[in-house]
């Protein structure tokens, strides 16, 4: 595969993306930050709303005409959003993209794509992890089926039954881009995940930095933390792997950012009156939903502590009436999302992962994935906290702030704000990972509770939070000796952060674990070279139509994105109600001397094998029983190559 082709991809994505979303953005008078931050999300809620209407009035999920229908409804919505008066204040301060802005992208940028590239290798490599099978051959029947809706692409592992909702925003995405510019599918996840790191989350993280205020430094060191937390982003592009929640928690520092104007907490007030910020953060959060609802969710509990402060904020001032009116919109608000939290609600399928001493030693560490020592970002989290509490608690009492006016503003509140927001989600994280009580449990459960999941939500917190305290604490230190070497002491303060932030930040074990998880090698748990080669060559000896079965454990259910032939079981949780599907799951292999065991493969239309050895993505899973090999006189040999091989099923007697 080409180097133009990696960077014709990735371009194809950055166009998806970004380009549909402009009209809107732009028609609203967004600007800046603010534009580059909510064209994305523009772009995301009108192809995740047409990926839905699509199919009920029998329009094909096609790049020729997703792309342009995205931005017809871009000004569509964009003239309705005009016409009814919305409008964002244009204020450089909350919008204008500095050098020091520039600065941090690139310093982020280049990190992350560097550590990325380098260890997934071959642009052409893909996650050989549990999840990634799901994803894979979901796109494929996206591609296939010209249906991208959350309703329906199910379907495919339904097995016959009613297809669940699954959020499809990213797996509509891909299709189109593998369709746009003809790329496979591994080469458009992978320029999606870059992608989604340019043109998402690099310009939300800064936006989100600048409703704190401070110094345009802290632009600089929000790229730094970006770059070396590594939970977010690169974590999840390993993990699972959660592509779909990796771009929706991309928007996270938005929803974020967007709260915060709401609660008039925004580096410059409010860009725009209440009603028409939460219209534009009702659609934000939708298109959000539809990418993945663990992000959405999570920002919902992120909100907790601006409702409370919009509600006891001057709360004695007020009068009974509207005191009162304030916590009945408060105790509405909670069950809101109580409700929905419920509707979204999982499971608890993970368990207890850790002690509650390893689990509090990861926070302290501020490495949630225990590796890595991010000590001096901890050191900073805890300065933001003390030092916005200490300051804001003397200026209430009138009492002297020394030479730190400049930091008596609205973002002290927003750093307490965000403080509590990254508390809860490392509360949640400690539950998910080291306590066993049920009923503590459930909170973590909101669309998967895994632990690594609010860890990357507090990751993506503690970044703008430890860049602002990283500025005050040159400030406070700058005020105290002479002015001569003021510029001195603050460059060494700035340099040994970055040092000790780099340095930190286990990015040579990120890489091992990227290499783990995308090289194509004899020991890799999904697929080696010799399976992938065996399902390349499908189409030579299976025909379209034809059913092949085998463990998806061992990988065999990627035969469907890899070769266009139809599986059995296309997910490893594929739904088995039929129970032909379970006696072939037990006993296909004695399909020549059992009657049940043949009738079964006879009304699944199973007409060949695939044995990939007994190696499983999940190390200690068994396989099923009567898919554990091909030697059995069942079935014949059509193809080999190095363990694995392919079988035609032979004709029976049921």
């Amino acid at each position: 595969m080409s180097f133009l082709t990696s960077i014709g991809a990735i371009l194809t994505a950055i166009a998806f993306i970004l380009l549909p979303g402009y009209p809107a953005a732009l028609l609203i008078k967004a600007r800046g930050l603010w534009l580059h931050s909510l064209a994305p999300a523009v772009s995301i809620t009108i192809m995740a709303l047409l990926s839905i209407i699509f199919p009920f009035v029998n329009v094909p999920w096609k790049a020729w005409i997703v792309f342009p229908a995205t931005i017809a409804l871009s000004f569509v919505f964009g003239f309705i959003m005009r016409a009814m008066g919305i409008q964002l204040k244009s204020e450089p301060k909350t919008h204008k993209i500095y050098l020091t802005t520039v600065i941090g992208i690139f310093i982020m940028l280049s990190i992350t794509i560097t550590v990325l590239l380098t260890g997934i290798g071959s642009f052409s490599n893909f996650s050989q992890t549990f999840d990634n099978v799901f994803h894979l051959n979901i796109i494929t029947y996206v591609k296939e089926s010209l249906n991208a809706s959350p309703l329906e692409i199910t379907r495919l592992t339904a097995a016959g039954n009613k297809p669940d909702f699954y959020p499809a925003a990213w797996h509509a995405l891909v299709a189109i881009v593998s369709e746009a510019g003809n790329f496979s599918i591994p080469i458009a996840i992978n320029a999606l995940s870059i992608a989604t790191l340019i043109t998402i989350f690099a310009p939300c993280i800064m936006l989100l930095t600048r409703q704190l205020g401070g110094s345009r430094l802290a632009e600089v060191f929000v790229g730094v933390f970006a770059a070396t937390l590594t939970t977010f982003p690169i974590e999840m592009l390993i993990y699972g792997v959660l592509y779909p929640f990796f771009m929706a928690l991309a928007f996270f520092p938005l929803l974020v950012a967007l709260m915060l104007q709401l609660a008039r907490l925004g580096v410059s007030g409010r860009i725009a009156p209440i009603w028409q910020l939460t219209i534009i953060s009702a659609a934000t959060f939708g298109g959000v939903l539809l990418t993945h609802p663990g992000s959405a969710l999570g920002a919902l509990f992120a909100s907790v502590p601006v409702a409370f402060l919009a509600t006891f904020r001057d709360f004695k001032k007020q009068a009974p009436l509207v005191q009162l009116r304030r916590i009945l919109l408060l105790v509405f608000y909670g069950n809101v999302v109580f409700l929905i939290s419920y509707f979204f609600n999982v499971g608890d399928t993970w368990g207890v992962r850790g002690s509650a001493a390893e689990t509090l030693l990861d926070l302290l560490k501020m490495a949630p994935l225990s590796y890595g020592q991010q000590i001096v970002v901890t050191v900073l989290f805890l300065f933001a906290i003390g030092y916005s509490t200490a300051t804001l608690w003397r200026s209430r009492r009138g009492l002297s702030t020394y030479r730190f006016e400049w930091f008596l503003k609205p973002q002290h509140t927003a750093v307490l704000v965000i403080s509590a927001m990254t508390l809860i989600f490392m509360l949640l994280f400690f539950i998910a990972k080291a306590v066993p009580f049920k009923h503590l449990r459930y909170f973590t459960q909101f669309w998967y509770g895994d632990f690594p999941r609010p860890a990357a939500i507090f990751t993506i917190l503690v970044m703008p939070l430890a860049a602002f305290a990283a500025v005050a604490l040159i400030r406070i230190v700058a005020q105290t000796v002479v002015p001569k070497i003021r510029p001195l002491l603050g460059a060494g303060i700035v340099l040994t952060i970055i040092t000790l932030a780099i340095w930190g930040a286990g990015l040579d074990r990120t890489q091992e674990n990227f290499r783990n998880t995308y090289h194509i090698t004899n020991k890799s748990q999904l697929l080696t070279p010799d399976e992938l080669a065996i399902l390349e060559r499908l189409p030579e000896h299976v025909p379209p139509g034809a059913i092949i079965a085998g463990s998806p454990w061992t990988g065999t259910a990627l035969a469907y994105t890899f070769s266009g032939r139809k599986v059995l079981f296309p997910h490893i949780y594929t739904k088995a109600n039929d129970p032909n599907i379970r006696i072939v799951q037990d006993r296909m292999d004695q399909a020549h001397v059992d009657p049940r065991a043949c009738q079964a493969v006879k009304h699944l239309n199973i007409e060949y094998f695939l044995d990939f050895g007994k190696v499983t993505v999940i190390d200690g899973r068994e396989i099923e029983s009567g898919l554990d090999e091909g030697n059995s006189p069942a079935f014949q040999l059509i193809d080999r190559q190095g363990d694995a091989a392919l079988y035609k099923v032979l004709p029976c007697q049921s």
